[in-house]
């Protein structure tokens, strides 16, 4: 999630001079968000995966405050299409404590979600009931339980029986780990 806090930037018409760009992904060619210029704050933006690519230009003389904007990784929420990664918040780096994603994954009618992990640490208890991941046959909290993990060791592959899945990451107050990384894909 993206937030302007500031904006002071020459207004031009189309913000043809001075502009701050802000793409949904990782290249120049990625979906625009929007092109911003002039001292109206931009609505915050939320990107559909973990990359935001944001470039500012100047090409007039007249010299604004410039722009101040902050950026914070938000976790969870509906995901449609056929394939992509799922990771804890912050991955690889540890997650921090006291966090709750839900993720809601639908691909095309009349396929399974397959879903593989590359990489699992999630603090371990017997009853995984501090931090852990379950994921459900479905899209709500009440469809049947697929699993749930914790611990050091990577889960099997998953194969749900639609094409929706649930998937819930928590981690509790203290010991925070690297957490996960998912791959997810329709599949017959």
């Amino acid at each position: 999630m993206l937030n302007f806090t500031s904006m002071d930037l020459f207004k031009s018409r189309l913000c043809w001079y001075d502009y701050v760009e802000v793409r949904d992904g990782y290249w120049r060619k990625a979906p625009l968000l929007g092109r911003f210029c002039g001292d109206k704050i931009p609505e915050p933006m939320i990107s559909t995966d973990s990359r935001l690519w944001i470039e500012f230009r100047s090409s007039s003389n007249i010299l604004g405050k410039g722009f101040f904007v902050v950026y914070e990784a938000i976790c969870g929420g509906e995901i449609h299409k056929d394939a992509g990664q799922i990771q804890s918040p912050n991955y690889p780096d540890d997650y921090r404590p006291s966090k709750e994603c839900i993720w809601k994954i639908t691909v095309s009618e009349g396929f399974h979600i397959g879903i593989t992990f590359q990489a699992f640490e999630i603090e371990w208890h017997d009853a995984c009931s501090y931090d852990y991941l379950e994921i459900r046959d479905g899209l709500t909290e009440y469809s049947p339980l697929i699993g749930h993990f914790c611990g050091y060791e990577k889960p099997e592959d998953i194969k749900s029986s639609s094409n929706k899945v649930w998937m819930k990451f928590a981690s509790d107050a203290t010991i925070n780990k690297a957490g996960f990384a998912a791959n997810f894909f329709k599949g017959m």
